[in-house]
């Protein structure tokens, strides 16, 4: 869940698996990506992520077995816990929405937008200074997102940007857990994101439910087991090797939405998604290299 809870394990110096287990993180996501589209053809988005919220904590209970248990709801920042939750339930609500309606690689480039609102929301929510050339990323990343959406005479399309909704709900949650890992364990963390999704999911799935096929059951199984197989590689990913090294890797997805979009649903992007996605993923990467070189720099000085 969150990659700024693993520091203190200290296992920095295995790049390569880091490197690894991101790319998987990245593989896993696009499944989840890729089987999601399959099933919100046959059910609604909001029961699929019901199930797939149950699912998953089925899967996981072993895990907080291990861990505390119920003592895991132990505290003090239980409201914190709950407008992550409401932020994500936002957030993952709009993607798959989107999802349902547009084609596989929009959905996924719009989605990196993330990383420009953790940057532009690190100013007023963590006081963090953020300079010249992180804004102009972030300037250049919402020019590519303009191009993407391209707003027409009357606006912006609705439906164009519910993934940038769901980026902006995402950006918000993984703010407030850089500030839940000073306190709360991930095991804590984890279960509180992901017994408030089982229960909010699945008290408005009723209005929506549809019989679903055996199959889709199935394919809900494996959301599950891919939503978990993708948190943990990109936990395991942060503990190898440091954040500013792996997180480019976490792109693959975006190659990877286009190839599958290509093959399974012959959703060739256009030139304005492909070039907006160019930026969207250039601006990344620079605030990445800015971070990177401000974390070399704040070492040197403290040695």
């Amino acid at each position: 869940m969150s990659a700024t809870t693993s520091h203190s394990v200290g296992l920095h110096d295995r790049p390569l698996a880091g490197i690894l287990h991101m790319a998987g993180g990245a593989a896993a996501l696009s499944g989840i990506d890729i089987v999601s589209k399959f099933v919100v053809a046959d059910i609604p988005v909001v029961q699929m992520l019901a199930l797939r919220a149950f699912f998953v904590m089925v899967l996981l209970a072993p895990f907080f077995r291990r861990h505390g248990g119920l003592a895991l709801f132990r505290s003090r920042r239980v409201g914190a816990h709950l407008l992550r939750l409401a932020c994500m339930l936002v957030s993952i609500v709009a993607f798959f929405q989107a999802l349902s309606m547009l084609p596989l690689a929009m959905v996924v480039s719009l989605g990196f937008t993330a990383p420009l609102f953790v940057t532009a929301l690190s100013v007023p929510v963590l006081g963090e200074r953020v300079g010249i050339h992180r804004w102009a990323a972030v300037i250049l990343g919402f020019v590519g997102t303009l191009i993407i959406v391209k707003p027409g005479p009357e606006g912006l399309s609705l439906v164009a940007i519910l993934p940038v909704v769901a980026a902006f709900g995402w950006a918000t949650a993984q703010l407030i857990v850089r500030r839940l890992a000073a306190t709360e364990s991930d095991a804590t963390i984890l279960i509180y994101l992901n017994t408030g999704l089982m229960i909010g999911l699945g008290l408005a799935a009723p209005f929506v439910w549809t019989p679903a096929a055996p199959e889709t059951l199935g394919l809900c199984v494996v959301l599950g087991v891919l939503m978990i197989a993708a948190q943990w590689l990109m936990l395991r990913a942060a503990r190898f090797a440091p954040i500013a090294l792996v997180t480019p890797f976490q792109y693959l997805e975006l190659p990877l939405a286009v190839l599958f979009g290509w093959l399974l649903w012959s959703e060739w992007p256009g030139s304005h998604v492909l070039a907006g996605a160019a930026l969207i993923v250039a601006s990344g990467l620079y605030v990445v290299l800015r971070e990177r070189r401000r974390v070399a720099a704040a070492r040197a000085t403290a040695t």
